[in-house]
């Protein structure tokens, strides 16, 4: 009989067992553990000065976290509301503010302990309407996801309590204090949070300064907490781990860090590059892809909205120190280029005043004396030139510029040569002597790269001078407002190009359809939700083909078909739109996320949020002040020569009518660029920024072409006129 009994209890034991190990938390491994930081760079991590961050870092998959909540520069509450909320939050401004503490952070609040309820000091003022943003964020909703799944959680340190807390302010889970100077208390709070929590969030420390030598005593802070929870890492079981800066250093923007490893995210291979479905770039994820990585890892995303997605590895074959070195270049490039931007726009809106006032000089002389060719031929050149400029900055990506000792230098003389170039080919006869062949050309080869990099995965368009910035982390891929602004304003003289030899012939309708076809190709590009994925192009590209197209037909332009043109533009990206939406969720693009978007009725916020970085962006913008220079200069000329710059335009149109039609092509698109796009007022200017070169290169096309006709007829007529010597 004992033995029996015995039996029946090692069997009850043995089927126990499993379930007390899952009832009990004692000794398991949380399902989760983000080790959060700011104002962390790739700079700083290195195997000999920062061991415990180099280990936790090269595990998985790394790669730079972009970090632009609704300011330039993220600050640290900015950074933790935005993981709390799973969207872009930010703290409310605090300059000027008083009774606040701002040393040693500048514009930036200190973050603090929660209170000894639990509650999240200054928890009023993070969800209030203005530090709510136009995203609508909601602080806590990452907390109150935990809870609503099951999830226990643990914090250690002011940041990860505002990460973990709940939408009411309070801190969802356990909660201790991190102090690097008291690494055995930091170290017993550690083991227990790992031991009895499904999710912990520690907050290492804030890294702060600009230099090395500003940095490294908060950095020497940072890396103790960060070894103390590596030793306690390494005694657990294997875990989702998460490795992320979510703020800026309190000054200038950059890329932080950002690390992933473990089951959660696919058990990345070390040295992999770290990526999302938000950027579709190797090495790029953005703060709310930390968000969406921890409640998928713990199992409590279902039914959270949030702006991010799931961050996995993508193996690119380099080892753990080639990708931080990768990592560290990209950061250089990113800094290199955000101090460019404005002195490129600057300088290529007076490159394009050049040849506008070398026309005005030949409109003046031919008043009076006739045309010279000298000056017109220069005008021709310099027209060419200012409309390869930006296929030779885009082009100007492959070579590494930012890594020269003087970058602005190597990047003048790239863009420069190229564009020189360019201009050359255009200039050769059997391009020259073709109609519409220099400015087709230029057009073309435009288009042609522009495109290409979309589908390619838009790299030369990535921290390109006239690209996207990672550093705004906006949009990562397809095509950017800038690139739509040239592809609106070169397709359709591309198009009329390609269909010049056709109307020659007589065969205007075939033309019309080459033109058709070219912009097709284009507006296919622009608007598939895996290639370019631009909700607002082809409303806007679609009407400006359509009009070159019924011009090149010789169709004459009503008021019931422009209304048709626009509504087809509405057809298509609606289209596009609802394709995207039919998608899984993980898998859409912004297209399909502004249809949720207004089946769950925030469609106006949306709207409202467009027109407002649309008013902003006219006097924000560094392509607007170039605009006001150029706008200004122009109206300088006009006055001054009175016809200038009608005269060429109107004379160019009447004399090669298929300008006229890819003008009044290129506006369209521009106008209605400007209306549907956030940033609208740099589609117009960037636009007309190729539009005159092009048209003026034409027109002293035509003017030398006429000099020439006449300089033939003189000779006849000389030679007609001289005796026969024999």
């Amino acid at each position: 009989m004992r033995a029996l009994l015995l039996s029946v209890l090692a069997v009850a034991l043995v089927a126990v067992a499993p379930v007390a190990a899952v009832a009990a938390p004692g000794g398991t491994a949380p399902d989760v553990v983000l080790l959060g930081t700011t104002g962390l760079q790739w700079e700083d991590v290195d195997p000999t000065t920062t061991p415990a961050l180099h280990d936790l870092a090269t595990r998985g998959a790394l790669g730079s976290t972009a970090v632009r909540s609704l300011r330039t520069s993220t600050c640290p509450a900015d950074g933790w509301l935005s993981l709390s909320a799973a969207t872009r939050a930010v703290d409310v401004d605090l300059r000027g503010s008083s009774g606040v503490d701002l040393l040693p952070f500048g514009d930036c609040r200190a973050l603090t302990d929660p209170g000894a309820d639990g509650r999240i000091p200054a928890w009023d003022v993070f969800t209030s309407v203005d530090a709510r943003g136009s995203y609508g964020a909601v602080p806590g909703t990452v907390g109150d996801a935990l809870t609503s799944a099951g999830r226990t959680t643990a914090a250690l340190g002011p940041g990860a309590a505002i990460a973990l807390a709940g939408t009411d302010g309070r801190v969802t889970g356990t909660y201790a204090p991190v102090d690097p100077a008291d690494a055995a208390a930091l170290s017993a709070a550690t083991a227990d949070a790992l031991a009895h929590s499904d999710v912990v969030v520690v907050d290492l420390g804030a890294v702060r300064g600009t230099t090395a030598a500003e940095r490294a005593p908060s950095l020497a802070l940072v890396e103790q907490a960060a070894a103390v929870v590596r030793d306690a890492l390494d005694a657990s079981a294997p875990t989702t781990l998460l490795v992320a800066s979510v703020a800026d250093a309190f000054a200038a923007p950059r890329l932080q860090v950002g690390a992933a490893s473990g089951p959660g995210v696919g058990s990345p291979a070390a040295g992999s590059a770290l990526t999302s479905a938000s950027t579709r770039q190797p090495g790029y994820v953005i703060t709310a892809d930390w968000a969406r990585t921890l409640l998928a890892a713990a199992g409590a995303d279902g039914g959270v909205r949030t702006t991010g997605a799931v961050v996995t590895g993508s193996d690119t074959g380099r080892s753990a120190p080639d990708a931080i070195a990768a990592a560290r270049d990209d950061s250089v490039r990113t800094v290199a280029v955000r101090a460019l931007v404005s002195p490129h726009y600057v300088g290529y809106a007076l490159l394009i005043v050049t040849p506008v006032l070398l026309a005005g000089l030949v409109v003046r002389r031919r008043t009076n004396r006739g045309p010279s060719p000298r000056t017109t031929r220069a005008v021709h050149v310099a027209a060419l030139v200012g409309a390869a400029v930006p296929l030779a900055a885009t082009l100007a990506g492959l070579v590494p510029w930012w890594r020269t000792q003087i970058p602005w230098v190597t990047l003048v003389g790239i863009v420069v040569t190229l564009a020189a170039v360019t201009a050359g080919l255009a200039l050769a006869r059997p391009v020259a002597r073709t109609t519409l062949g220099g400015v087709g050309l230029v057009a073309g080869l435009t288009v042609l790269v522009l495109v290409a990099d979309v589908l390619t995965g838009s790299r030369l368009q990535l921290n390109g001078v006239i690209g996207t910035q990672a550093l705004v982390a906006g949009r990562f891929y397809g095509v950017n407002n800038t690139s739509f602004a040239l592809l609106g304003a070169a397709t359709p003289f591309l198009g009329v190009a390609l269909a010049s030899p056709l109307v020659a012939r007589g065969r205007r309708r075939l033309g019309a359809l080459v033109a058709v076809a070219t912009g097709l190709v284009v507006v296919i590009v622009d608007g598939l939700p895996s290639l370019g994925a631009d909700f607002g192009g082809p409303p806007a590209l679609v009407p400006g083909i359509a009009v070159t197209a019924l011009l090149v037909a010789g169709v004459r332009l009503t008021w019931q078909r422009v209304l048709g043109v626009l509504g087809a533009g509405a057809v298509v990206v609606a289209a596009f739109a609802i394709a995207d939406w039919l998608r899984p969720e993980a898998a859409r693009t912004h297209l399909g996320a502004f249809v949720q978007q207004v089946l769950d009725g925030e469609g106006l916020d949306v709207v409202a949020r467009k027109l407002s970085q649309n008013i902003g962006g006219i006097i924000s913008s560094p392509a607007a002040i170039a605009g006001v220079i150029v706008g200004g200069l122009l109206l300088w000329a006009g006055f001054r020569w009175r016809v200038l710059p009608v005269e060429p335009v109107r004379e160019t149109v009447v004399a090669q009518p298929l300008v006229g039609a890819a003008l009044a092509g290129a506006c369209t698109t521009l106008a209605l660029g400007f209306a549907v796009n956030d940033s609208g007022i740099l589609v117009p200017l960037v636009g007309l920024a190729l539009v005159i070169p092009l048209v003026l290169a034409e027109w002293t096309s035509h003017l030398r072409g006429r000099a020439a006709q006449a300089g033939a007829v003189g000779i006849s007529r000389s030679t007609s006129a001289t005796p026969d010597a024999s």
